[in-house]
């Protein structure tokens, strides 16, 4: 959008709605072995051959860390008004662990980064964890699949930033998206830290398990945060907190058949209510999810229930499209993640989901995109 598009827009929206960019660490910094900063999930896994297909790193990336100052007077002149970005933990703290030294030098750049935008009229959104464990953790005792090790480790990590940065940062999240970190890394093994039962794509993991451990660490670890956040620096720092989500929207193949209604209604319910339903509902995982899982999703104990429960003090979602869902009357597959339906581009009148799009000889259909 350009600045006039922008002007366009004055007067349009409430004076206090938020307009602006929203980038990961790994995506933009560079910088991943300077001054100071730890290896990543992220650095590992984008140097093995094969796992990224033009053999990109975060090695450089667009030298964010460099560059910072330039990337933020480029925001204001685009007339935004708020800049979602996380942080590298691995930057902050190299190793990871709660008995780990800080790197100051990591301190500095973010801090600096906070005030330019704010010296620019820029409001900061700051996410802790955007996708990239330190490899150090994952090392150590397997990162999130290991709940009881890693909740301390994020807690203090957490508290750092709190304590360095919540004068200023009054919006925070502590997970981006942590059902695409679930299954992209350790259902697929696509992304870091490469994880699935696929062994021609990844030497370890266990698809049908681990991703509904994974998500149970960061759903308990974020109620932690959430809770320590509110009741040592909110009253202080007056911010906010919460977790930010994603979720296709899908619909039914055929309008007319409950069947279909139902996988559409499943097909949400494994996508968003996986974490929607413990955080603002229920505080438990969905009934259909436990029917098709049993024991592979983890059960939340009283106390675990009761953490997480009302924890987010926001909704906060990330949509990108919209897909159409068939029943299937087979059973489900072990390392079925979608409960159990057959995901279409066009519904029972062909109508398709959004407009198709020729490239590359092959046809795209572009979806509905809505940000946080």
């Amino acid at each position: 959008m350009d600045l006039k598009s922008v002007q366009d827009l004055k007067g349009v929206l409430r004076s206090d709605f938020f307009h602006g960019y929203a980038t990961a660490a790994p995506q933009i910094e560079g910088a991943w072995d300077k001054d100071g900063k730890g290896i990543s999930i992220w650095d590992k896994f984008a140097h093995i051959p094969g796992n990224i297909s033009d053999g990109s790193t975060p090695d450089d990336a667009v030298r964010a860390y460099d560059f910072y100052r330039e990337d933020v007077a480029l925001m204001k002149s685009y007339g935004v008004n708020a800049y979602r970005f996380s942080l590298s933990w691995s930057r902050i703290i190299p190793l990871g662990g709660y008995n780990d030294p800080v790197n100051e030098q990591g301190i500095r750049f973010y801090s600096n980064l906070i005030d330019e935008l704010l010296q620019n009229g820029i409001t900061p959104f700051v996410t802790l964890f955007h996708w990239d464990t330190p490899q150090a953790l994952e090392d150590r005792y397997g990162g999130m699949l290991n709940q009881d090790a890693y909740t301390p480790d994020f807690i203090r990590y957490a508290r750092v930033c709190f304590e360095r940065f919540g004068d200023r940062v009054k919006h925070w999240i502590t997970y981006n998206e942590p059902g695409v970190y679930t299954l992209a890394g350790y259902a697929a093994g696509v992304h870091a830290p490469g994880r699935s039962s696929f062994r021609e794509r990844n030497s370890e993991g266990d698809s049908s398990v681990e991703p509904f451990t994974v998500a149970h660490t960061q759903l308990v670890s974020h109620g932690h945060v959430s809770h320590m956040y509110r009741d040592e620096f909110q009253p202080r720092q007056k911010g906010t907190i919460g977790i930010t989500l994603h979720g296709n929207w899908s619909e039914p193949w055929d309008e007319e058949d409950p069947l279909d209604q139902d996988a559409a209604e499943r097909a949400r319910e494994f996508e968003i209510a996986w974490f929607a339903d413990p955080l603002y509902k229920t505080g438990d995982y969905p009934a259909s999810m436990r029917a098709q899982l049993g024991d592979r999703l983890p059960r939340f104990t009283p106390e675990e229930s009761e953490l997480v429960l009302g924890s987010s003090e926001f909704y906060g979602m990330n949509s990108y499209t919209t897909f159409v869902m068939k029943h299937r009357t087979s059973p489900p597959d072990i390392n079925d993640h979608k409960g159990n339906v057959e995901i279409l581009d066009e519904n029972k009148q062909g109508v398709p989901r959004g407009k198709k799009v020729i490239r590359n000889g092959s046809a795209l259909h572009l979806g509905v995109f809505e940000s946080y």
